[in-house]
């Protein structure tokens, strides 16, 4: 009788997970695993089910970590399936830190904007923006650095491709917006724990990234063998075009399992084309039309989706 009760809640965590129905699922795999605690199958679920619903107002790093270490302890995986879901965690958390980053910029402006400081009064306008940015910050800062926390242990678990660029990117993104809007609070040449466990993430993320990929277009936007296809066409790491693609990559295509694998093979092998397509005005042509608008078309209609 509760075997019979166990599969029917498998059933019911299981198509909860699938139907993306988070909220519902996680319970269902909390009670399961009560059943049964070596389930390394729901820890994994569970795991992801609480880096979805984890927000400032209620973080669930703790639960994340808890289910990746459990995963790790007690799964079959093999090296490509650990991969994959190292890249796929790695990117939530991203996703997670930028939203997080946003969410804080955003408040600063709503307590900023409620003000209604009158025109003309530029220096006490500078003086109550900067004082809302360092209360808005001191808020949200600590709850954001729960994320890096996730973010770090995966990348030190599995140095790939995809989990190196999203500890860089999320460490440089979050560093850039602090200096403008909260009088830097993610300084990497600090001596607290959250400088130095962002410094190491940092360095660590680029060392590793730089040895997977020499010349990538992230740790090395500059360079002159490293740009991406895109980036070679437009000629600019930062065109909207080329923004817009990296989003489409982030939020779409790197949470396929497929999608995963061509970007670890593009990775890899994208720069040699992508240095003869910089060298070459027809090329250029050519791939805009071809590769570069096409993608761009699909990528903008997946958004409205």
């Amino acid at each position: 009788m509760l075997e019979q009760k166990n599969e029917n809640l498998q059933i019911l965590a299981d198509s909860a997970f699938e139907s993306e129905n988070y909220e519902l699922a996680y319970d269902y795999y909390n009670c399961l695993l009560e059943q049964n605690i070596e389930n390394h199958n729901n820890w994994l679920r569970k795991g992801y089910c609480a880096l979805y619903l984890s927000k400032f107002d209620r973080m669930l790093d703790k639960e994340v970590m808890m289910s990746i270490k459990a995963v790790l302890k007690l799964s079959t995986y093999k090296e490509d399936e650990l991969t994959n879901i190292a890249n796929e965690i790695s990117t939530i958390i991203f996703d997670k830190i930028v939203e997080g980053a946003k969410f804080i910029q955003n408040e600063i402006e709503r307590e900023f904007n409620a003000l209604q400081i009158a025109v003309g009064t530029l220096h006490f306008h500078n003086f109550k923006k900067n004082s809302i940015e360092i209360k808005v910050w001191s808020c949200y800062s600590e709850k954001l650095f729960q994320y890096f926390k996730v973010m770090d242990f995966v990348v030190r678990m599995k140095p790939t491709a995809i989990t190196c660029e999203k500890g860089y990117r999320s460490v440089n993104y979050t560093n850039t917006v602090s200096k403008y809007t909260g009088e830097h609070f993610y300084k990497l040449d600090g001596n607290y724990s959250e400088s130095i466990l962002l410094r190491e993430l940092f360095q660590f993320s680029k060392s590793e990234l730089d040895k997977i990929l020499p010349n990538n277009e992230v740790t090395n936007p500059k360079s002159t063998s490293g740009c991406f296809i895109a980036t070679a066409t437009m000629g600019n790491y930062n065109h909207p075009i080329v923004l817009e693609l990296r989003y489409f990559r982030d939020s779409w295509l790197l949470k396929r399992l497929w999608g995963q694998k061509f970007t670890e093979w593009y990775y890899r092998n994208s720069p040699k084309a992508a240095n003869k397509i910089k060298e070459s005005t027809m090329l250029k042509s050519i791939t805009f039309a071809v590769i570069v608008v096409p993608l761009y078309c699909f990528s903008k209609v997946i958004r409205v989706c």
